[in-house]
């Protein structure tokens, strides 16, 4: 009985560490599920020890022993820095700019930016980038306008056949940009999207790409060379299209007009999430 314990130790243990590391602390519950299949499978031998209640008390105290152990090793260090985010947002259509975190608990490097009473993010979760668990913003502060270039958008070929608006937008960074995500409102519908030549997925049976959305997000391009985003789309020809475009690059701490200081050394940038950008809004009206 004992042998047959070895592979679920060996096997399952592991996973009751690594899966909230891997994938966040949201997925704590699954550790307790593994937990509680270890326990169930090796029951059966635990059943034929002898002095059961002295082993109890024996584990018992090892567990207090450990949390206070973790207790008094909780804070960040070098080998275990706390990870935190900041990017700075510019709208380019209402001339405002925000700083933005990720972050529930500021730290002394954000509060640099974001201070001790940061504004809720509710108006920039409008639209939420892309990333691994979908994360909105939790904080914003007011930030002061700086001199981004705006990248250069040009909408040809505008012409209207059997009721369908075709349109082709060529969109060229100007500061080569690294990520580009681009939102429509959800209400907007799309006959085609070929976005650098490549067609949107079309649902079977459906007239329209992009159909059935949760939120307002298109999809993310990342940037290669500086090469240009090409979009070829067809709308219907009664309807305004807005396409909101947000272009980032990732060097927040290394331009000149916001001298953002590096981190102390028990601090990481956050990962997973758009971090340490400088993200460009811009919206395309198609009326």
């Amino acid at each position: 009985m004992a042998l047959l314990c070895i592979p679920v130790l060996f096997v399952m243990s592991p996973f009751v560490k690594m899966f909230p590391v891997g994938l966040g602390l949201n997925i704590l519950y699954v550790s307790a599920i593994f937990t509680v299949l270890i326990l169930g499978f090796t029951l059966p031998v635990f059943g034929f020890f002898k002095h059961k209640n002295r082993l109890g008390h024996l584990l018992l105290f090892f567990g207090v022993l450990f949390f206070f152990k973790a207790h008094f090793n909780s804070n960040f260090t070098p080998e275990n820095p706390k990870p935190n985010s900041l990017i700075y947002v510019l709208d380019t259509d209402d001339n405002t700019a925000v700083w933005a975190t990720y972050d529930n608990a500021l730290d002394a490097w954000t509060e640099r930016f974001l201070g001790d009473e940061p504004d809720n993010a509710s108006d920039l979760n409008k639209n939420i980038f892309n990333s691994k668990y979908a994360s909105g913003f939790t904080h914003t502060k007011k930030a002061p306008i700086k001199s981004i270039p705006k990248p250069r958008i040009e909408i040809s070929n505008d012409t209207i056949i059997a009721n369908k608006r075709h349109l082709n937008i060529c969109i060229m960074s100007s500061r080569k940009g690294q990520r580009m995500e681009m939102f429509s409102d959800s209400t907007n519908v799309y006959n085609s999207f070929k976005i650098n030549g490549v067609d949107a997925h079309r649902s079977e049976d459906s007239e329209f790409v992009f159909e059935k959305r949760e939120n307002n997000r298109l999809f993310s391009f990342y940037v290669s060379d500086n090469d240009p985003l090409e979009l070829f789309i067809s709308v219907p020809a009664n309807q305004k299209t807005t396409l909101e475009l947000y272009e980032a690059t990732f060097d927040l701490l290394d331009n000149n007009q916001f001298n953002v200081p590096k981190r102390e050394p028990d601090m990481i940038p956050k990962p997973f999430v758009l971090n340490d950008a400088i993200v460009l809004k811009q919206s395309i009206s198609i009326n």
